[in-house]
């Protein structure tokens, strides 16, 4: 006769966390707007709390296009710091390490776009900063694809019409 076995319940929250983690994407090309921006929508703990981009007409048209309050450029991205839990770096991979260790100085959660760096170099320094800043913070390769079902078959969820461009 086998040895009685005991049932294991798992259990599964069912409930969303109360708080929404509220994030900030920096950069906002084509990636930005066709993938990372329109994924939001369908996040259940996440936020879109504020845009971050060199190019004020981008800025402004979709700082509009989400509602958001907060929209700042390059320069005033230590406020934008100032406003969220976590960044989404979809900026030039040669502008990763900058501000992903600015981030990680403010004690701000890092999602960064892959490549993470563009030497090890890079890449240990900024998992260095978050280490060193605050222990509990995470630093994620992230991979804007696997948002959405449609960007893994070929097809983006925006129309490249709809992304706004620099001179448009």
């Amino acid at each position: 006769m086998p040895p009685q076995q005991k049932s294991r319940t798992v259990r599964r929250a069912t409930k969303a966390p109360s708080k929404k983690i509220r994030y900030a994407v920096v950069g906002l090309g084509h990636l930005a707007q066709v993938a990372v921006l329109p994924a939001f929508r369908n996040t259940p703990n996440s936020e879109l709390t504020a845009i971050v981009s060199g190019e004020d007409l981008k800025r402004k048209k979709l700082g509009k296009k989400y509602g958001l309050d907060h929209v700042y450029s390059y320069d005033d991205y230590d406020k934008a710091l100032s406003v969220v839990d976590a960044v989404y770096l979809v900026l030039p991979n040669h502008l990763h390490r900058e501000y992903a260790v600015r981030a990680a100085n403010a004690g701000v959660h890092v999602l960064c776009e892959k490549p993470v760096a563009v030497t090890e170099e890079d890449c240990e320094a900024m998992i260095d900063a978050a280490r060193k800043s605050h222990p509990e913070l995470n630093f994620v390769r992230a991979d804007a694809h696997s948002f959405d079902l449609s960007a893994r078959t070929g097809s983006f969820p925006a129309e490249p019409d709809s992304v706004v461009r620099a001179n448009s």
